[in-house]
C-alpha cells in the first residue's frame, strides 16, 4: 500500500511538473450566449491553411473537423445546455428545463420531480437516463476516462453499471450526479469542443408519448440545407431498433442504406409521412443556419411537434459505418464543402 501511495504521488509530481497538467479552462457557461452571437451573420467555414489535400468522403471530413477546426461557437453548441440558447435564438422548442448546475448539492429530491423525466450530462456523450413512474425507463451509461489519462496513457477505467428497470432513488440520483461530473468526456482529446465544457448536469422534462419515448430524427444539415435524415425508432431496443435515411429530392425518397450495425425500417407504413420529413427540415435548416455541417437531432412525438435535442459536431467520431446503396459516406462527403 506504501509503494502504491508512492507511485501515486511520483505520477501526479510528474503531471505537474513536467507535463503542466493544470486544472482544465473550461469555457464560462456565462459567456455561451456571446460566444453563440458570433453565428448570426454569414456561414462560417473552417479556416484552412491551404497546405491540406481535402479529403472527399464525410468520416475524413469530420476527421479534418477534429484536428483542425477550433471555431469557438462549437463548445457551446455540443453542451447541453447551450444548445437550448441557440435553439432559443432560432425560434426552435426544446424540452423544458427543472434544473441546471455544476453541483450535486441542490439536486431536487425525487418527490419534488415530475413522474416523467430526463437527467443527463452536458459536457459529455451518453450518460443520461430517462425516468417514467419511479423506474429507470431507459438508459445511456457514461464511460469513465482513466486516471492516467492526463498523462498521455488513454483507456477507459470502467463503464456504469445498467440502471435500467431499477426503483429511482434520492441516493440513485445523487451518485449518478456526482460520478457524471467526476470527470470529461472519454474522447475530449481528439473532440476538442468537449475539452472546453465545464461538467454539469441538466433535468429536464421527458419528451414522450402515451406509450413510449419520443422518437429520434437526426438531420444531416450541410450549409444551412438538410440534405439526408435519419428516423430512428425503438433506440432501448436492441435488434428491434430501426435507423432509416431519407435523401432529399422533389421529395424525401427513403434510401436502401444505413449504419452497418443497424437495419431501415422496409415497412412503407411505418416510415415517416412528407408533412413530417419536411417540418424536421425546416426545423433543422433554421438551427443549421451558418453552419458548415451539423448533425442535429430532433426529438419528435405526433402533439407535442419537433423540439431540438442536440446538435453534434463529430458524429460518432468519425467513426461512422454506413451499408447499403447510396454510399452516404461519399455522398454527404461531397455535400460538405
Amino acid at each position: 500500500m506504501r509503494l502504491c501511495g508512492i507511485f501515486a504521488v511520483a505520477v501526479v509530481g510528474l503531471c505537474v511538473v513536467v507535463l503542466n497538467c493544470s486544472p482544465p479552462a473550461y469555457l464560462r457557461i456565462e459567456d455561451f450566449e456571446s460566444v453563440l452571437s458570433q453565428l448570426n451573420g454569414e456561414a462560417t467555414r473552417i479556416r484552412r491553411s491551404g497546405k491540406e489535400t481535402t479529403p472527399l468522403d464525410f468520416n475524413a471530413k469530420i476527421g479534418q473537423r477534429m484536428r483542425d477546426d477550433r471555431r469557438p461557437f462549437w463548445p457551446a453548441l455540443t453542451d447541453k445546455w447551450g444548445v437550448k440558447l441557440w435553439a432559443a435564438r432560432r425560434g426552435v422548442k426544446v424540452p423544458s428545463t427543472i434544473y441546471h448546475a455544476t453541483k450535486c448539492d441542490a439536486l431536487p429530491s425525487l418527490k419534488s420531480l415530475p413522474r416523467h423525466f430526463v437527467m443527463k450530462a452536458t459536457h459529455t456523450s451518453g450518460c443520461n437516463m430517462v425516468v417514467g413512474n419511479g423506474v429507470v425507463r431507459a438508459q445511456s451509461e457514461c464511460t469513465i476516462p482513466g486516471w492516467l489519462n492526463p498523462l498521455g496513457i488513454y483507456y477507459f477505467e470502467k463503464h456504469e453499471r445498467q440502471l435500467h428497470g431499477e426503483t429511482v432513488t434520492d441516493r440513485l440520483l445523487l451518485d449518478a450526479c456526482q460520478r457524471w461530473l467526476s470527470a470529461q468526456y472519454v474522447s475530449a482529446d481528439t473532440e476538442w469542443a468537449y475539452s472546453l465544457l465545464q461538467p454539469a448536469v441538466i433535468i429536464e422534462e421527458a419528451i414522450t408519448t402515451a406509450h413510449e419515448l419520443a422518437c429520434d430524427i437526426k438531420c444531416y444539415t450541410f450549409h444551412g440545407t438538410t440534405e439526408y435524415m435519419q428516423h430512428t425508432t425503438q433506440r432501448f431496443h436492441g435488434d428491434a431498433k430501426r435507423d432509416t435515411f431519407y435523401e432529399r429530392g422533389t421529395h424525401w425518397t427513403a434510401v436502401n442504406a444505413t449504419f452497418s450495425s443497424s437495419h431501415w425500417e422496409e415497412d412503407p407504413s411505418r416510415r415517416l409521412p412528407q408533412e413530417v420529413l419536411q417540418n424536421a427540415a425546416s426545423v433543422c435548416d433554421r438551427v443549421g443556419k451558418g453552419l458548415d455541417f451539423a448533425r442535429i437531432d430532433l426529438l419528435y412525438t405526433g402533439d407535442q411537434g419537433m423540439l431540438l435535442g442536440e446538435v453534434t459536431a463529430y458524429p460518432m467520431g468519425g467513426n461512422v459505418h454506413f451499408r447499403g446503396e447510396p454510399d452516404l459516406n461519399m455522398r454527404m462527403g461531397l455535400l460538405w464543402y
